[in-house]
């Protein structure tokens, strides 16, 4: 029987999960606080059906002590994920199933996730629980910072003023990159690349401290939109294939 990432989170409840969370992860990066918040939230996530399952692995260190990769697999072979000019570096691995992150995966897709049989004899209920909330909650905003985002891209947007430093770069293809970045070296504000020639944008979106945020827009070489995508936390929500576009974005024009 199939069980989904879905079916375990709803099967406890925070007060369960808590305390192994303090136990497995001593050195969680967030407050217990916000972690509880990231998981009534997923808890009431509506899972959407994916092909994608979830696998974790228990990695020891030489010097005692562990760690786990938690990642997704859905039955595509590394031949087939990859182009066939890339073959000659993969020799050793080409007939093995290739792994995607979780973090770039939205939590409908994550929660709809089966999660791998071997991992279910494996590890503890309550633990994968545990690893796959830390996984999903690397890149995350609290309440608190969903709105501070919000406020940085409505200023970016409206052109306020920022003590940002201008920089671009033209990489061996021809594409012309130009974003801004904080004095902490941070990437932050608008982001444009350039077809090669440096008139017509490829894509453009805003970066708000070093994450993707907000709409991201894509051009053909013609100047023509052929999508857009709605990024949170460096990962994409929604894709838009056609207009009315968001933002008001039109074609260039070329």
């Amino acid at each position: 029987m199939k069980i989904t990432c879905n079916d375990l989170i709803r099967k406890y409840y925070w007060e369960e999960i808590q305390p192994v969370l303090i136990l497995l992860c001593p050195d969680h990066k967030r407050e217990i606080i916000e972690y509880q918040e990231a998981y009534q939230k997923f808890s009431t996530t509506v899972p959407r059906q994916t092909k994608m399952r979830i696998i974790i692995e228990e990695n020891k260190y030489p010097t005692g002590g562990s760690w786990y990769d938690i990642y997704g697999k859905d039955g595509t072979l590394v031949r087939d994920a990859f182009p066939e000019v890339a073959h000659k570096h993969l020799q050793d691995r080409l007939e093995q199933e290739q792994g995607y992150g979780l973090m770039y995966h939205d939590w409908e897709e994550v929660a709809g996730m089966a999660i791998d049989s071997a991992v279910l004899e494996t590890i503890p209920e309550k633990d994968i629980v545990v690893l796959v909330l830390m996984e999903i909650t690397r890149r995350w905003h609290t309440e608190e910072q969903s709105q501070k985002v919000a406020d940085e891209l409505l200023a970016i947007k409206e052109r306020k003023r920022r003590a940002l430093v201008q920089k671009d770069f033209i990489g061996k293809t021809g594409f012309l990159q130009k974003w801004t970045e904080k004095e902490n070296g941070w990437h932050h504000g608008w982001y444009i690349t350039y077809w090669p020639g440096g008139n017509v944008m490829a894509q453009r979106g805003i970066v708000v401290d070093g994450i993707a945020e907000g709409v991201w827009t894509y051009w053909d070489k013609n100047g023509k939109i052929t999508k857009q995508v709605r990024c949170w936390c460096d990962r994409p929500l929604e894709t838009k294939l056609e207009s009315p576009w968001w933002d008001d974005e039109k074609d260039q024009g070329v």
